[in-house]
């Protein structure tokens, strides 16, 4: 499952200047391997909810996506309304220092 168009992810992600390679589908579609390896995407942003994503899933991730960057992220800051939406902006400057950050 990702996070697809006219979702709060989708949002963020805008919002901090990044494209959503899946923003053409509904809210939270279930896809494969071989859709998001058309898409081409140049980093894949695993979170650690609602499933809990871990090192064993950026290893599978970085074989099947040679070319992309694999990436968890903290669900809570990243997903999450409220006081989390505070710490959004300084939280992608840490965790995304080495990509060309946008902001």
């Amino acid at each position: 499952m990702i996070a697809g168009n006219n979702t709060y992810i989708d949002s963020i992600l805008h919002l901090l200047g990044f494209e959503n390679a899946f923003n053409h589908m509904e809210r939270y579609p279930s896809i494969n391997m071989n859709q998001i390896k058309e898409a081409a995407v140049d980093l894949v942003l695993l979170s650690s909810e609602p499933f809990p994503f871990k090192a064993q899933h950026v290893e599978y991730f970085r074989q099947e996506l040679p070319k992309s960057h694999i990436l968890l992220v903290n669900g809570e800051i990243f997903s999450w309304y409220g006081s989390y939406m505070l710490q959004i902006e300084d939280y992608f400057k840490t965790q995304l220092v080495q990509f060309t950050y946008p902001i």
